[in-house]
Parts: C-alpha cells; structure tokens; sequence
C-alpha cells in the first residue's frame, strides 16, 4: 500500500499510526542483516519494538557504523522497520527487500520509507496529481531544479542538496535535463541531520538545507514513537500496539511551493511478502482516486504559504 499526501508550503505537519497485530506466517531463509546504525525503541510494555535506521549524524556524533540509507529518493529520517511483535513475528524487515541491502541505492528503503514527490520523473507531477487550489505547480518534491543549470545545485526534501546532472542517464551539459526520481544523484554538500532522544519509548530527527539567496529552503522535523494499544484494541483485535511517526516540514525560503509526499510502506511479515490472506485497515484516513491510472489512500494538506 502507498500512503500519500499533498503539501502547500507554508508549514504542514501529518503523522499517521501503524497498528500492529499478531499475524502468522511462514519464514523463509533470509540473508543476515549489516550492523547499520540505528536506535532501537520498544513499547512501555515491551510488546513492540522497532529500529528506527539513523541518517549520517555530524562529526560532533561520530559513528563507527554506516548509515542504511545513503541516496536522493526517500527522506533519510524515514526508515523505520524491523517491526517486532511480541516475541515471534517480524514486520517490514530490513534484510528482506533488494538483499544484499546497498545504501547508495535510491529504491534501497525500510518499513516506513516515505518520499516527497510522486513516484514519477519530472520536476513536476503529471496533470493527474493536480494542483493545490490552483495556487502554485505541484513539484515533485524537488526546489529550485528548474532554474539550476547544468552542474548546478537543487534541493530534494528531506535530502538536502544534489547537482543536477549527475545520475546515471542524465546529461550533465542540458540545463533542461530530465530530473529522475529513481536515478542516484551525486551530493553538493553532506547533509547535516541531528538526533535526539525523547523518551524511553521515542525519538526525534532533525535536518534542514538550503540554497544560496533565500528562495529555497526548508527545515524536516519528524518524530517515531511507541505506544502500547489501548485495552479495548487489543481484546477485541489482538492488537500488540502502535507506531506513530509525525513530521513537520517548514518553508523557511520566500518562494511557495507545493509537494505530495508518500509513505511507500515495504511490507513484509516474517520475511515472506505480501499476498493473499493480508487485510489492511487505515483509520481515520479520507481516501482519493487520482486520474493518473492509480488509485492512492491519501491525506490532503493545504495550508497557507509563507507571508
């Protein structure tokens, strides 16, 4: 499933709860894990636990292991996964997708791996996706991509800064190169993102870039915590408990611009994928068709743009 939203830039903020249940499942061989960094969080019950996988910290916080995701598609501060429920049952398993796992890959996500944009090459989404009361192009998720020539720096949210030209296909001398989602591009600076430990049960990551003269810039705030279900859940649904991830994304150049963002959700349960016999439920969640041949579960978010 693809969990999606739309952004009018401004300041918008989503969250969304996974509810986790006791499944059973058969567990195939699987390839053994590389020890990249992260932090482990668990429920108050101990019920549920999860690793939320660390982007590149500041050589203030050094780390001897790598980061498990290293490319220009997702938001660096979304992987979480290696969902544990209870004692046997293991949701959205890092080791499972694309082994053996390369952090340089841009599909090479985990769990809740989310992205601004919509899954599709262009700087700007297709006329399907539409446009925020008609207000500003809806982007795809990349600032000032554009206007940058070729070699030139651009902003993709919750990356930080690429030169344009750079992927493999791409043609470093054409100012009107293609800008492609799925094609790793090369950094113009390391991004910068800063951890900080909440509570016993969360966590919250940081991160912000921009580009030189103040028309794109933004700030990613996003926090992941554990909660253990209320009674009545877990009686009537077997429910072990909850993981909540929410995020604020901040304007803080002085153009408006519009973004969708979706979690791409790499389920899996007990390393064996999805098939017949799995029911999702999202609660609380207005549901959308879009024209572009797709038809998505979305939030819409349209606030105002910066004065």
């Amino acid at each position: 499933a693809r969990e999606q939203g739309r952004a009018l830039m401004g300041r918008t903020s989503m969250g969304h709860v996974l509810l986790l249940a006791t499944l059973s499942g058969a567990t195939p061989a699987r390839v053994p894990p590389a020890d990249y960094e992260h932090v482990a969080l668990t429920s108050p019950s101990s019920s549920l636990a999860v690793k939320v996988y660390l982007p590149y910290l500041p050589p203030t916080a050094p780390s001897d292991r790598p980061s498990f995701y290293t490319s220009s598609r997702f938001d660096w501060g979304s992987m979480v996964g290696d969902i544990r429920i209870g004692s046997s049952h293991v949701l959205c398993a890092a080791d499972y997708w694309r082994a053996p796992h390369d952090p340089a890959w841009p599909e090479a996500g985990v769990g809740l791996a989310g992205e601004f944009g919509c899954g599709d090459d262009g700087a700007t989404c297709g006329a399907g996706w539409g446009a925020p009361g008609g207000q500003v192009p809806l982007g795809n998720g990349v600032l000032g991509y554009e206007e940058a020539g070729p070699g030139g720096v651009f902003l993709k949210l919750g990356v930080g800064a690429l030169k344009k030209g750079s992927c493999a296909g791409c043609d470093p001398a054409s100012a009107d190169d293609l800008y492609r989602f799925n094609s790793p591009y090369a950094f113009a600076e390391v991004p910068r993102w800063h951890v900080n430990r909440t509570g016993a049960h969360s966590l919250e990551l940081s991160h912000s870039a921009a580009l030189p003269g103040g028309r794109w810039a933004y700030a990613l705030r996003r926090s992941v915590e554990l909660l253990d279900a209320p009674d009545a859940e877990a009686s009537a649904d077997d429910t072990a408990g909850r993981v909540r991830e929410t995020w604020t994304l901040t304007n803080e150049g002085s153009e408006t611009f519009a973004s969708p963002y979706y979690s791409h959700n790499f389920f899996n349960l007990d390393h064996a994928p999805t098939g017949p016999g799995w029911r999702l439920q999202l609660q609380g969640v207005r549901a959308e068709k879009y024209t572009d041949g797709n038809i998505s579960v979305c939030h819409i978010l349209a606030l105002p743009s910066p004065s």
